[in-house]
């Protein structure tokens, strides 16, 4: 038998602007046009500023992204020898995320500590759930909107004879 043969197209455009309205502060603005052939145009701004106070610099972002669905996850319907299945849907909707992230940094000529808290909500989120009765792994929209919470934090201390301690939690 002859497959469907699917397609998707997806054109981007990205442009970015760094302004330093001061000695300080550091200011980057970006804008992302897509595309997309079947879910048409999306903008995701973006916008961070870093303002530096002796050794401590503090960042500020707020960031959106999209992302459509891909062919395999709109259109695959594929038998792994009878022993479980993978279907895509149709019926899919892109992700777009929204995020808002503070860093401070504290960094000296031999140390460096990191913060970095993100908040991350992201609408449609895509992802598989299986269906235990057919053995089956379906791509779907698993949460309408989904929260993510980051917080991580890095030191690095330069060390005697050349060494360098990192760590990261």
């Amino acid at each position: 038998s002859t497959k469907d043969i699917r397609r998707a197209e997806l054109y981007s455009l990205y442009g970015q602007a760094e302004w330093h309205p001061w000695s300080k502060l550091s200011l980057v603005g970006g804008l992302r046009y897509d595309r997309h052939s079947r879910f048409g145009l999306h903008l995701s701004p973006r916008l961070s500023a870093l303002y530096t106070l002796g050794d401590l610099r503090l960042r500020a972002s707020y960031a959106e992204g999209f992302r459509a669905p891909s062919v395999k996850e709109q259109f695959m319907d594929w038998d792994h020898f009878g022993m479980f299945f993978i279907k895509g849907s149709e019926h899919l909707r892109p992700e777009v995320s929204r995020m808002l992230s503070f860093s401070p940094e504290w960094q000296t000529s031999h140390l460096s500590l990191t913060g970095i808290a993100s908040y991350n909500v992201i609408s449609n989120q895509i992802g598989t759930q299986m269906t235990r009765s057919t053995n089956t792994y379906n791509y779907t929209n698993v949460s309408e909107l989904s929260r993510l919470l980051n917080l991580q934090t890095s030191l690095r201390l330069k060390l005697p004879l050349g060494l360098t301690f990192y760590g990261d939690y």
